[in-house]
């Protein structure tokens, strides 16, 4: 009885050999296609990220630019001599 199993197992030796074999190149491939994918994103990732430096820091200078007006703007408004009703001269 023992003798048949091992025989049987030798006969199908081959067949599971080639299962596995296929089994092995689908994980691989699997494997290998995650591994891009991935890398992929990662590069958008890479860029997307550039280009939200790249707003930050023109945000940043806007700010700045804002900064400078409302300080000038604020020193204009301090040496404006005032009329008698206490308004602002517009002339």
């Amino acid at each position: 009885m023992r003798w048949c199993f091992i025989n049987d197992l030798v006969k199908a030796l081959p067949y599971l050999a080639s299962i596995s074999a296929f089994l092995i190149a689908i994980w691989k491939w699997v494997f290998d296609a995650l591994k891009e994918e991935r890398d992929h994103y990662q590069e958008k990732c890479e860029k997307q990220e550039g280009v939200i430096d790249d707003l930050k820091q023109k945000n940043l200078d806007l700010q700045q630019k804002i900064d400078e007006q409302k300080f000038l703007i604020d020193q204009y408004v301090k040496r404006m001599p005032k009329n008698e009703d206490g308004g602002k001269d517009v002339s």
